[in-house]
């Protein structure tokens, strides 16, 4: 308000300019506010009451230069020199200082002075009038002070800060002069702040790193302005430090560049560390790769060690088998199926040793397919129908309706597993009767866990035994391994495979009151329009291939003399006839020759092997959908992938049993 009152009072004044000074005098004695007047050389000579009741002072006192002895201290000398100045320039203009009043406090006052002139327009003099503004000046004085200190407490925080950091912070000028730096730098670089401000932020880069840095400070400055780099610095003391750093360039509104700013991270002990775990997983890769070699050269070993015992056992086995089914005598049948026994018997340590290597070197994969559970079960129980028939006992089982009839799985690993639980169950029980139980632990929309139980009535184990059960080459007893023979390995490697479809295997069991082996695995639930995958097969264009009876001929590609003698025998007895070629060559130029329902080939070959040979079958015409079934020795899943990827259409392993190959024969051949 007191700002509107004196602009108009401003007003007044200057419509008045020309009365004398008496006019003046009255018009000071009857302000409102505090009011003075002073001659043309600036001495006070008049003031209002309303002056000299603040001062508590009489006119004489305050004439002239007494009324400055009312002026702070602090603001005397600046009024002093206020006041000449403006008296020499004749002009108004506002001055604020402090003026005691007459308790000996201060209040603040805006002193606003304005000239006035005669008619004849020289100078009379000056009249002044004074505002309290205190409290709007105490306001102000008392923000200041709050921006003060929080300017202070800011500063001491940032000084803490700055003092404390673990990183190395520079800040530069726009030409990479450092301009600060944090105490931390003596403790990273071992240099003072003095005495790394003032030079260039390159000036202890290592050599060899500086060519690095300075493309990256390039890439930022026409870049996004930022970036990050690893590098080593110089220590004081002479040796290296390795940095991690990351900077940021800054731009006035012109785009020209005013300072940088960097954060630099000692690093030194991590490099070491990432160097050593280098070196580290360097050797541990050698020694990989060393490993791998060695499980490559045993699994190699092994295939070869099962194809050299299984093309004699082939001859051995396919023989007495053909022996079997002519007539003997009863001490001619009696040696001749102890030699099927044996030979039976020792495939059997052949292939578990062969399963355990696989699945310790890790070689084992799954092969998830849609499958019928209830199918594969009646399947594996169907294959020990002579064994119970010989032992007059029961093998019955049930399924919990529960259990979902289409799944998701392994089917080649379960059975295996079934089979070699079942196989255990029926061969340590003498009498009563052996049971698969399937049911369903717990489900939800997408998985079932299913378990798995073979319960028999056979011998039983004590609870020492069964401790070492599912270890490799464990058996429960030495007298018992005796009398019932195996390698130890069959619940080795249930165990294995259960784990690794994510299951886990157990049993229950007491001495003389038979035993109960279970299984518990996860199983995703399968679609049934998706049903009857089977595993190394592919397809033909019509699914089988139409054999009329009056070509009903089959080819066997086979260079082992004993091996082609029973294939032939075999498959002259399924009612086929057959022609036999011992390498690939002979095998195409059959082929150009005479029409063949199906093509047995053996994989190992000299002039031209089976895979090569199936290769040239496939890319004529006529041998286009002819079925070929790989017929060899060889066990190794990559061999049979091999072989279908070739073109082969299955895969049996040697030996082979005439029902065997009537399966598979039925799965491709239509008569």
């Amino acid at each position: 308000m007191w700002l509107c009152r004196n602009n108009w009072e401003l007003n007044y004044e200057n419509s008045i300019q020309g009365l004398d000074i008496n006019f003046y005098t009255a018009l000071a004695k009857h302000s409102p506010i505090m009011t003075w007047l002073a001659d043309e050389k600036g001495d006070r000579i008049f003031f209002n009451q309303r002056w000299l009741d603040y001062r508590g002072k009489t006119i004489d006192e305050e004439n002239e230069k007494g009324w400055l002895s009312g002026i702070h201290q602090e603001d005397r000398e600046l009024i002093i020199e206020k006041y000449d100045h403006e008296y020499q320039e004749g002009k108004s203009y506002r001055v604020e200082y402090r003026l005691q009043r007459y308790d000996g406090d201060y209040r603040w006052f805006v002193d606003e002075i304005t000239p006035f002139y005669s008619s004849d327009n020289s100078l009379l003099g000056y009249i002044g009038y004074c505002t309290d503004i205190s409290d709007y000046k105490l306001s102000v004085i008392k923000k200041e002070l709050q921006a003060e200190r929080k300017l202070r407490e800011s500063e001491e925080l940032l000084r803490a800060i700055t003092d404390n950091m673990l990183d190395m912070v520079l800040m530069t000028d726009d030409s990479f002069i450092i301009q600060f730096a944090t105490p931390s730098i003596e403790k990273g670089l071992g240099l003072k702040p003095e005495e790394i401000e003032g030079t260039s932020i390159f000036s202890y880069i290592y050599e060899d790193d500086l060519p690095h840095v300075k493309t990256k400070v390039e890439a930022a400055l026409s870049g996004e302005g930022q970036g990050s780099a690893i590098f080593r610095y110089n220590h004081k003391a002479g040796h290296i430090v390795w940095i991690e750093a990351t900077g940021k360039v800054f731009h006035n509104q012109k785009g020209h560049m005013v300072g940088a700013v960097f954060t630099n991270r000692v690093i030194t002990e991590r490099k070491e560390t990432e160097e050593r775990l280098a070196y580290q997983a360097r050797i541990l890769v050698n020694a990989l790769k060393k490993a791998e070699k060695a499980t490559k050269a045993k699994s190699e070993y092994l295939a070869m060690i099962s194809h050299e015992i299984r093309t004699p056992m082939n001859g051995v086995v396919g023989m007495t088998e053909l022996l079997l089914d002519t007539t003997l005598g009863e001490e001619q049948r009696e040696f001749a199926e102890t030699i099927y026994n044996s030979a039976n018997l020792t495939l059997a340590i052949i292939n578990d040793i062969l399963d355990f290597s696989k699945i310790e070197a890790g070689k084992t994969e799954l092969e998830i397919v849609n499958f019928n559970i209830r199918q594969i079960i009646d399947e594996t129980v169907k294959m020990f129908g002579r064994k119970i028939k010989e032992k007059e006992i029961s093998l019955e089982t049930n399924i919990d309706p529960k259990v979902a009839t289409n799944l998701k799985g392994d089917t080649t690993r379960l059975q295996q597993i079934l089979f070699n639980l079942i196989g255990n169950a029926v061969k340590f029980t003498e009498k009563g009767k052996v049971s698969v139980n399937l049911t369903v632990d717990k489900s939800d929309h997408q998985r079932q866990w299913l378990r798995f139980t073979i319960q028999d009535t056979g011998i039983g184990i004590t609870d020492h035994q069964q401790k070492k059960l599912f270890q490799p080459f464990t058996q429960a007893e030495r007298l018992i391994a005796q009398k019932y023979g195996g390698t130890g390995l069959g619940l080795s490697i249930c165990k294995k495979l259960t784990e690794l479809m994510d299951g886990k295997i157990g049993v229950e069991s007491k001495k003389g009151e038979g035993s109960t082996f279970w299984f518990q695995i996860p199983m995703t639930i399968g679609n049934p329009q998706e049903l009857d995958i089977v595993p190394y097969r592919t397809s033909l264009a019509n699914g089988k291939a139409k054999v009329s009876k009056d070509k009903s001929s089959v080819l066997i590609v086979e260079d082992n003399v004993v091996n082609a003698k029973i294939s032939t025998m075999q498959l002259k007895k399924l009612g086929f006839q057959v022609t036999v070629v011992t390498n690939g060559q002979d095998a195409l130029a059959a082929i150009e020759k005479n029409d063949y329902c199906a093509i047995f080939m053996d994989c190992h070959m000299p002039v031209m092997d089976g895979l090569e040979t199936t290769g040239y079958i496939r890319r004529t015409n006529k041998g286009r959908n002819i079925p070929i079934i790989a017929l060899t020795a060889s066990v190794i899943d990559q061999d049979k992938e091999r072989c279908l990827l070739a073109g082969m259409n299955d895969y049996i392993s040697k030996p082979t049993s005439i029902d065997r190959l009537k399966k598979v024969i039925d799965r491709w051949i239509t008569t």
